[in-house]
């Protein structure tokens, strides 16, 4: 049976037990009948959640053997003329202490051209 035909089921058996007791308690005043068509409408709801929790579990499973591990990082592709791709690579290559003294150089140099543009 299809997803959509599971929930729509799941959902279906609660609402119309709600319709039915509504339609047993025809005296009821209206806070019993709102509160028994919101508990219908409440379980049904948490049964079609249940139905569709188990159907990602299920394409989980099957997709596990397949796909690739959670482990892995995947990357897109970069466009050869991209140059802000291509430099973000490189950049994520680099070890820790070539990019603190690639920063402290970086520094540097915008405190040396903001003292040339002051001196101008």
């Amino acid at each position: 049976m299809p997803e959509r035909e599971r929930v729509q089921k799941a959902i279906e058996a609660p609402v119309a037990e709600a319709t039915k007791l509504l339609e047993e308690s025809g005296g009821a005043d209206l806070e019993t009948r709102l509160a028994m068509r919101i508990d219908g409408w409440g379980r049904g709801l948490a049964a079609g959640l249940e139905e569709l929790a188990i159907a990602v579990a299920e394409l989980r499973r099957s997709a596990a053997p397949d796909g690739p591990s959670p482990t892995t990082a995947t990357r897109p592709p970069t466009v050869a003329g991209d140059e802000g791709e291509v430099e973000q690579a490189e950049h994520d290559a680099r070890s820790e202490d070539d990019l603190r003294a690639e920063a402290a150089r970086s520094r540097e140099a915008t405190a040396a051209l903001r003292e040339e543009s002051e001196a101008s």
